[in-house]
């Protein structure tokens, strides 16, 4: 699993699930479960009971820890500097070489300029959603 682009992934994966988990349990958390109670007393099976109640309650909570997870990623420097030991080069690293090895200020300016454009379009994207202003909007009411 080391030096390779499945040892970085999976690597990324291993540091990335306690946030998810963190955010996605906020979100169950929150639902309230007298509605799971009302839909099985209704004579509704689990997976009824999942895909048309936990499901939708769920998606803004899914949403968010989404957003997170690939923003967080996009700026992974130091996981994949070790696991990949310089053979795999995610878009961080890739623009850490242009700077310091290359010294292609240029480009690494264009990749920093494009990583700030796609992360500031995807906040915005999400921010102007209806189903993710409550989760934006944290405790608010």
């Amino acid at each position: 699993l080391v030096y390779n682009q499945f040892g970085v992934i999976v690597g990324m994966v291993h540091y990335m699930m306690p946030f998810a988990i963190l955010l996605l349990y906020t979100n169950l958390s929150e639902i309230d479960p007298r509605i799971i109670q009302a839909a099985r007393s209704l004579g509704a099976r689990p997976v009824t009971i999942f895909t048309r109640v936990w499901l939708p309650l769920s998606l803004p909570g899914l949403a968010i820890a989404s957003l997170f997870i690939v923003i967080f990623s996009l700026g992974f420097l130091v996981t994949p500097a070790i696991l990949g030991a310089g053979r795999v080069l995610m878009v961080a690293e890739y623009i850490s070489v242009q700077i310091s090895s290359t010294l292609r200020w240029g480009v690494a300016t264009a990749l920093s300029t494009t990583l700030l454009l796609v992360v500031g379009v995807l906040v915005a994207v999400a921010a102007r959603s209806p189903a993710l202003r409550a989760a934006f909007e944290g405790g608010r009411r």
